[in-house]
């Protein structure tokens, strides 16, 4: 290649001088007049994919809904009773959407468990037990989204005059 035939030699100079243009021109390229050039573009949605992961990595571990528990459940004698609290836990997220649309009047509370859970109302079945105390729970949450506080928060927010 370099120094055994200067003809050769020139010709891949012109070879890797004509890619680098052309790598040049391609990240330099601006589709719109006044627009950012594609590398700019890239760049931006490199940055911006980061700070979008970063946020869900933050959001995921804020939630407690969402957070991988770190201690294992205690187990139960009662299949039932344990497979219930499995799937109370599994199926958060269900029951979150489906207080939402009971608390709009979409849907029954009844109806939606049967529908989103796929359950059918008894009260001796326990996966409809822990569905509906799920949906309870939702609904209690979507009435009250604040936290209750504990009695040291609420003395102390009184000294400063908040409710």
């Amino acid at each position: 290649m370099f120094g055994i035939n200067p003809g050769l030699d020139a010709v891949w100079a012109g070879i890797w001088f004509g890619a680098i243009l052309i790598l040049y021109f391609y990240l330099s390229h601006i589709e719109e007049d006044g627009g950012p050039s594609r590398l700019a573009r890239w760049r931006a949605a490199f940055v911006m994919s980061r700070d979008r992961r970063a946020a869900r990595r933050e959001k995921s571990n804020e939630d407690p809904a969402f957070s991988q528990t770190t201690t294992t459940p205690a187990t139960s004698n009662d299949a039932l009773q344990s497979g219930a609290t499995n799937s109370n836990a599994l199926l958060l997220g269900q029951a979150r959407a489906l207080a939402a649309m009971v608390k709009a009047g979409k849907i029954g509370e009844t109806e939606g468990i049967k529908l989103v859970f796929g359950v059918s109302p008894s009260s001796t079945n326990a996966r409809y037990q822990a569905a509906r105390s799920a949906l309870k729970a939702e609904l209690a949450k979507l009435d009250n989204p604040y936290p209750q506080r504990t009695e040291e928060q609420r003395r102390a927010r009184e000294a400063l005059g908040l409710k």
